[in-house]
């Protein structure tokens, strides 16, 4: 028989409860849609120090039992799968919690820590736990058809990337180098240019060396009021541009030139993905049934939501000393703080 697993929401903000209000969102945008959506899950308890959030929260996921906090939750409910949807400077301390009580899977938001060094404990305390990170788009389908089509060898050697985003370099840039090492690969170095004075999450611009000679150019935007995540990859037989923070992935073939004798260009482009993935969420808490099932990591780990915190901290110090900085990080660059919202 299918199991059911009992699932809670600590945060009931806007990736917790909320953005499906938004009318402009489609499908599945929140922890509580997952569950509410995911065919194995239930969710049977929201914990938030907001009380009237809490109370719409309830309301809203038709969720009875309501606390205050996270340790009244964990006392009076068997939890199988706790989502962490706190702001980003208590993720580390609720997951210490969630693990110390025995809680069998957890869903983190990103960042995973707010150092490094915060993100090494976590990884020694939950080790054989199941923890995903919500790095989200390693549960996208735009995503997955990037990788895919690198992995097949449609770009060949890969040679040289590009990426433009906006949104700090903490918060959306932990998930731009997230999505990097997905398509690319681990990152040996990072050197950063200007703007660590800009704001206290700054869109910093630099460069990120990645294993097998890979370097990809990061172009940080300073627009508050617009949304850019985009990726463009240049192989020895092909192209890859993800565009539309998601919404098309479109891939090149290097072929003869029409134009002069000798040289290849970029054929007409074929589209991978176009749309919007509005279901992804929902496979992440299918992948957190999945591993409960079968064993086995999410698609997102502990060590990648480590990597993605390491990636923002090398930035930040690369910035502040204008120097080019090798990973892993080491000694007192460990405890670099990174931004936190």
């Amino acid at each position: 028989m299918t199991r059911t697993y009992r699932a809670a929401i600590l945060g009931c903000g806007r990736i917790g409860c909320r953005f499906e209000e938004d009318p402009k969102r489609r499908g599945i945008q929140t922890h509580a849609g997952a569950y509410s959506a995911c065919e194995q899950t239930d969710l049977v308890a929201l914990a938030d120090v907001d009380a009237p959030a809490l109370e719409w929260a309830g309301q809203r996921w038709n969720v009875a039992a309501r606390y205050p906090d996270l340790d009244a939750m964990l006392r009076a409910e068997a939890v199988d799968i706790l989502s962490i949807c706190v702001p980003s400077d208590g993720h580390a301390a609720a997951l210490r919690r969630a693990v110390a009580a025995g809680v069998p899977a957890i869903w983190c938001e990103k960042p995973l820590a707010t150092s490094p060094r915060e993100a090494d404990a976590l990884l020694a305390e939950a080790a054989g736990r199941v923890v995903a990170v919500n790095h989200t788009r390693r549960w996208d389908r735009a995503y997955e058809a990037a990788r895919d089509w690198l992995r097949a060898g449609g770009a060949g050697k890969v040679r040289a990337a590009a990426t433009w985003y906006t949104g700090g370099v903490s918060n959306i840039g932990s998930h731009l180098f997230d999505t990097l090492r997905f398509l690319l690969g681990e990152a040996e170095w990072i050197w950063a240019g200007g703007g660590a004075a800009e704001a206290r999450d700054p869109n910093l611009s630099g460069t990120i060396g990645f294993t097998g000679g890979v370097t990809c150019q990061v172009l940080g935007c300073g627009l508050d009021d617009l949304v850019l995540f985009e990726v463009d990859i240049v192989g020895s037989d092909g192209r890859l541009r993800v565009f539309g923070n998601g919404s098309r992935v479109e891939a090149w073939a290097a072929a003869p030139s029409p134009r002069a004798s000798g040289i290849r260009e970029m054929a007409e482009g074929k589209m991978l993905w176009q749309g919007e993935d509005t279901d992804r969420m929902r496979r992440a808490a299918d992948d957190l049934v999945t591993c409960l099932e079968n064993g086995g990591e999410p698609r997102c780990t502990l060590r990648d939501g480590l990597a993605a915190v390491e990636m923002v901290a090398a930035f930040l110090r690369s910035a502040a000393k204008g120097e080019r900085v090798e990973l892993p990080l080491r000694g007192p660059d460990r405890d670099i703080r990174i931004p936190v919202r």
